[in-house]
C-alpha cells in the first residue's frame, strides 16, 4: 500500500516536472524526490517497531512477575543455606523477566534480604516450570555483600532470608520465599591458620637457617637487619593474604595501592641502609670489620652499637600495628582494605624518621 501512494505521488510529480525543466534537471530532480518519498514512508515504519517494542516492556511491571518456591521435586530449602549452596527459584513470569533483561541489557542477579548479590546470575534453568538455578559463590565482587549478610545475621540475629531476583542497582521483584541460613565461616578459618602456618615456617627457616635477613657484607656486620625484616614481613603477608582469599573465593583480591605501598616503602629502606653502610665503610677504611655480633633475633630489631633505638622500636611496632590491622580485616571481611592518605603519609613519615636517624649512629 505504501509502495504504490509512493508510484502515484511520483508520477503526479513527473508530469508537472515535465513541462518546465529539461531533460538532465528533470533526471536529477526526480531521483532526489523518489529517495525523499522512500525515506519518508520507510522512517515511521521503523519508528513503530521501536514504539511496539518499547510498550511491549512498558507493560511488565513490578506486580507481574513474583518470585515463588519451586515444587517439591526441589529440596533446596529444606536444609540450611550455606556458601557454595545450590538453589533454585521458581519466577512467575520468567519469559517477561527474560524479555526485560535483554531490553535493559543487564543480567538476571539474585537478591538475598534485598541486597544484590553481585556476579550470582542463574547457572541454569528449567524453562518448562520457569525455574532459575544459582550457585551461592563468593569472589572479590561479591565480598561486600556477603559481609552486609553476615552483620545482618549477626547482629540482627535474622534466621530467615527472603530471597528474589531482579537486577543490578534496582530493586528486587516481588518473592514469597524465606529461607533459613547459616553462613559458617570455621572453613575459612581453618584455611586461614593452615595457610599462615605455611608462610611462618617459611619466615623461621629465613631467619633460623638462612643468611638472607642479615646485614650484608658491604656492612661487615652480622645482625639481623631491620629494612630486610620488614620488606620480607610485608612480602611474605601479601603472599598469605592472596593464597587465603584466592583458596576461599576462587577469585583474587583487588590489590589496594596502600597495599604496594608498603613494599615500596620497606624496598626504600632498605636500599637507603644499604647506601649509607656502603658510604659509611668506604670513608672510614681506616676502621676494622666488626665481626658477627648478633645478640638474638628481637634485639638486633631493637638496639644498635649504643642500646635501644627510638626510631627502630617506633619502625617496628608501627608495621606490626598495621599487619595485625590488615590480618584481622582480611580474615573477617575477606578484602584487603585501604588507607587515607593522612594515615600513609604518618607511615612514610616512620620511615623517613628511621632513615634520617642513620647518620647518629656510631659505627653502624
Amino acid at each position: 500500500m505504501k509502495t504504490q501512494l509512493v508510484v502515484q505521488f511520483y508520477l503526479i510529480l513527473n508530469r508537472k516536472t515535465n513541462v518546465i525543466m529539461n531533460s538532465s534537471k528533470r533526471i536529477l530532480i526526480n531521483a532526489l524526490v523518489l529517495l525523499s518519498l522512500l525515506l519518508f514512508f520507510n522512517i515511521p515504519s521503523k519508528a513503530g517497531e521501536i514504539l511496539k517494542k518499547d510498550s511491549a516492556t512498558a507493560k511488565i511491571s513490578n506486580d507481574s512477575i513474583l518470585v515463588l518456591k519451586p515444587d517439591k521435586s526441589y529440596s533446596t530449602f529444606n536444609v540450611p543455606i550455606q556458601f557454595s549452596s545450590f538453589i533454585q527459584v521458581k519466577v512467575h513470569g520468567l519469559k517477561q523477566l527474560q524479555l526485560l533483561a535483554e531490553h535493559k541489557k543487564k543480567p538476571i542477579i539474585l537478591f538475598l534480604d534485598g541486597i544484590p548479590m553481585k556476579g550470582i546470575t542463574p547457572v541454569g534453568g528449567d524453562a518448562k516450570n520457569d525455574v532459575l538455578f544459582f550457585v551461592l559463590h563468593r569472589d572479590s565482587a561479591s565480598m561486600i555483600q556477603w559481609n552486609l549478610l553476615k552483620k545482618i545475621i549477626t547482629e540482627q540475629k535474622k534466621k530467615e532470608l527472603s530471597v528474589s531476583v531482579g537486577f543490578e542497582r534496582e530493586q528486587a521483584f516481588p518473592s514469597k520465599i524465606m529461607m533459613t541460613a547459616e553462613l559458617s565461616r570455621a572453613g575459612d578459618y581453618f584455611l586461614a591458620i593452615l595457610t599462615g602456618t605455611f608462610f611462618i615456617i617459611i619466615f623461621t627457616f629465613l631467619v633460623k637457617r638462612s643468611n638472607v635477613l642479615i646485614d650484608g657484607k658491604d656492612t661487615f656486620s652480622g645482625k639481623y637487619s631491620l629494612a630486610k625484616i620488614l620488606l620480607a614481613l610485608w612480602v611474605m603477608l601479601i603472599l598469605f593474604f592472596l593464597v587465603f582469599i584466592l583458596s576461599s573465593t576462587n577469585s583474587l583480591p583487588h590489590l589496594p595501592n596502600s597495599i604496594l605501598m608498603m613494599i615500596a616503602f620497606s624496598a626504600i629502606t632498605l636500599f637507603g641502609t644499604t647506601a649509607y653502610h656502603m658510604l659509611y665503610r668506604k670513608s672510614n677504611q681506616n676502621l676494622s670489620p666488626i665481626k658477627t655480633m648478633s645478640k638474638g633475633f628481637l634485639v638486633d630489631l631493637l638496639t644498635n652499637n649504643q642500646g635501644l633505638n627510638l626510631f627502630k622500636i617506633q619502625l617496628l611496632f608501627f608495621n606490626l600495628f598495621i599487619m595485625v590491622h590488615i590480618t584481622i580485616v582480611v580474615i573477617s571481611e575477606m578484602i584487603l582494605p585501604s588507607f587515607e592518605p593522612r594515615f600513609i603519609g604518618l607511615i612514610a613519615l616512620s620511615y623517613l624518621f628511621y632513615l634520617c636517624s642513620l647518620p647518629f649512629e656510631k659505627n653502624p
